[in-house]
């Protein structure tokens, strides 16, 4: 029986699947292991503060999560950086980070292991007499040359991603204060407009009360004045009406100076009664009286308020010489002259011109009037 015609190849198993199922083993784990890792960063970055945490941004918790592999203690300090709202504490410290990363590389760039521990001894007094942390560095001294190079390297890649999360945060805690800047202005806005309305509120409530106490002044004076206007009106009427009780006593028919003025000299009925109209003529209007009617006038407006006190001491002169033994027709005169002043009045104080008296004109046949001869019209 012939011998089968192998291929040597066959005859090695094929691991290549294990090998696939392993590497896909181990990246899950790892992909597990970083979801862990990525779920309690996450957990502490929610316990940050909310408005200005830079930390949930993506790239951030990457950052995160490099760090917290180099070295947990960093990211922790990290995290804590989204609590800083201090700028001149978040310069301090990326100065700091900065420093680091020079002293750092300044450690790589040097070779010889016992000159690097000599750099690192004089660097932790330095650092030390400058009362900053000196840990990390003490922590490198004796290490080999490797381990020390793997140290400087993670932690210039540590320095960097703090100083990038400081520098971020600055400018968060800017943005910030520029917001809160421009709501304060808004509130200092609203608060301004809010007491400019209050401040006009109270001038036009002042304005008001203002018009309001004008208003009643000028109608408690427009009252005064009406009601001043009511008494001069009523005064002249008064006058008036006197006035014409005089001319009703004057006898009718008697005319010419003897005449008239022998009629005067008569004593019966009617002539008593022109004297004691003229008397109650004179006694309604002496100065005083006049002058009390000018001051419930009101001044400089109408009825007897713009009457000088010259006027006024002429009108009561005048009145006060009227006499029933003159001749009637004088005495009419008189009267209608005292009439038409008052008249004025009436108009000024906004009445109507006082009634004229009947005139006596027309002459008549003489007729007996008492004991004296009297010409009846």
């Amino acid at each position: 029986m012939p011998i089968p015609d192998y291929n040597g190849a066959s005859l090695v198993p094929d691991l290549s699947g294990s090998l696939r199922l392993a590497l896909g083993i181990a990246q899950q784990h790892e992909q597990k292991q970083q979801q862990l890792e990525a779920a309690g960063l996450t957990d502490q970055v929610a316990n940050t503060s909310g408005g200005l945490n830079i930390l949930t941004q993506p790239e951030n918790l990457k950052t995160l999560m490099r760090l917290n592999r180099l070295d947990p203690e960093a990211a922790k300090f990290a995290v804590n950086i989204a609590n800083i709202r201090d700028q001149s504490a978040l310069s301090t410290m990326s100065k700091q980070s900065e420093d680091a990363s020079r002293t750092y590389q300044a450690l790589l760039d040097i070779k010889d292991p016992a000159e690097r521990n000599r750099f690192l001894a004089s660097t932790i007094r330095e650092k030390d007499g400058q009362g900053q942390d000196t840990t990390k560095l003490r922590e490198m001294i004796g290490l080999s040359p490797d381990e020390q190079t793997l140290r400087a390297r993670s932690r210039i890649i540590m320095a960097g991603d703090m100083k990038d999360l400081l520098a971020q945060q600055n400018e968060a805690v800017l943005k910030g204060l520029e917001v809160q800047d421009k709501r304060l202005k808004i509130m200092q806005t609203a608060q301004q407009m809010e007491l400019a309305r209050r401040e006009d509120a109270r001038k036009n409530a002042d304005e008001g009360r203002k018009t309001q106490e004008e208003n009643a002044k000028v109608s408690e004076k427009a009252k005064a004045m009406a009601d001043a206007n009511q008494q001069t009106i009523e005064s002249a009427g008064m006058v008036n009406e006197q006035i014409d009780q005089v001319l009703k006593a004057v006898p009718k028919g008697v005319t010419g100076p003897i005449f008239g003025r022998l009629a005067s000299l008569d004593n019966t009925g009617d002539t008593a009664a022109k004297v004691r109209a003229i008397d109650t003529l004179k006694s309604m209007l002496t100065l005083d009286k006049l002058m009390d009617m000018k001051r419930s006038s009101p001044t400089g407006a109408s009825g007897l308020g713009s009457t000088s006190e010259r006027e006024l001491a002429a009108l009561a002169n005048s009145i006060a010489n009227l006499d029933p033994l003159q001749d009637d027709k004088s005495l009419e005169h008189e009267l209608e002259k005292v009439r038409n002043f008052f008249s004025g009045v009436s108009l000024k104080a906004g009445g109507k011109p006082l009634a004229r008296g009947v005139a006596q004109s027309a002459q008549t046949q003489p007729q007996q009037v008492g004991r004296f001869v009297v010409v009846a019209h």
